[in-house]
């Protein structure tokens, strides 16, 4: 017994680095139509931005959209995680998965919430 306890113990000591290492990986920004959908399947309804120096950014919502959608659901800044507030402009390439993935992300989001309020509607017809 005490073995197996030893065992799992040195395992979560090896892993847990790992983990915590690939918290900042930015493959995870990998598949936005996926993480919406599980969002809001969970009903976690947020959108995504991206922070720059003097606005937020949100891609797939106009400015109309966003002042009445950020009334009713929080918008999540991508790169506050990656702490990139003051130097994400001077790296395209992250700007460009950002933007990509917000894009998508917020596209998925307003696609998913259409569907589920037009289920809704034909939920009770009969």
């Amino acid at each position: 017994m005490k073995r197996i306890v030893l065992g799992v113990f040195w395992w979560l000591i090896l892993l847990l680095p790992a983990r915590v290492w690939s918290l900042d990986d930015l493959s995870q920004l990998a598949n936005p139509v996926l993480d919406a959908k599980a969002a809001v399947a969970e009903g976690r309804i947020e959108f995504v931005g991206i922070q720059l120096p003097e606005t937020l950014e949100t891609p797939g919502l106009t400015d109309v959209q966003r002042r009445e959608l950020s009334q009713d659901y929080p918008i999540r800044s991508l790169n506050r995680r990656w702490k990139t507030f003051d130097n994400l402009e001077e790296n395209p390439a992250m700007l460009r998965s950002f933007r990509g993935y917000a894009l998508r992300y917020n596209l998925t989001v307003l696609k998913e919430m259409r569907l589920h309020e037009r289920r809704q509607l034909q939920k009770y017809r009969y």
